[in-house]
């Protein structure tokens, strides 16, 4: 399946984009081992639809280079080494400003679902995913690309 999910949380998936006042909700972060899954996200969300994106490759990288602004989308694989990413889904939930941002899970894993319930994500992604799908979860959590702040990378 390489449909979005999220039918269950209506309050976070028609959020508006326009976040608290001062944080920036402009940008993607990928959270993700495999530099392959890596490069092709950025590739299409960065090159192909003009997104910024910010990575992140394993959980200890996450926690020492958070960027004090909450992005607007995390992207965040289930199979990360060092923690499990439910916990992680969790710790980012505690930064400041960061409470709503709108998490999606990946994995080809079959329990996704009920984990993506547990730590109340937007929704999930089933792997092998739709690289239309990523697209479209952009559009629907960020601002247009073209409306957004020129000095923010």
């Amino acid at each position: 399946m390489d449909a979005f999910n999220d039918g269950w949380n209506e309050r976070r998936s028609s959020r508006s984009v326009s976040a608290s006042a001062g944080a920036r909700r402009d940008y993607v972060l990928v959270i993700d081992d495999d530099p392959g899954i890596v490069d092709l996200l950025v590739a299409l969300l960065h090159e192909d639809e003009g997104f910024p994106v910010r990575t992140a490759h394993s959980v200890g990288q996450v926690l020492a280079q958070t960027p004090p602004e909450p992005p607007g989308l995390i992207l965040l694989d289930m199979t990360l080494p060092g923690e499990e990413s439910d916990a992680l889904a969790s710790r980012l939930r505690l930064l400041p400003g960061w409470d709503d941002t709108p998490i999606v899970l990946c994995s080809g894993q079959d329990y996704l679902h009920e984990i993506a319930l547990r730590v109340g994500a937007a929704g999930y992604l089933s792997k092998p995913f739709s690289l239309d799908t990523v697209a479209e979860l952009a559009h629907r959590y960020l601002p247009d690309p073209l409306q957004r702040d020129p000095h923010f990378p």
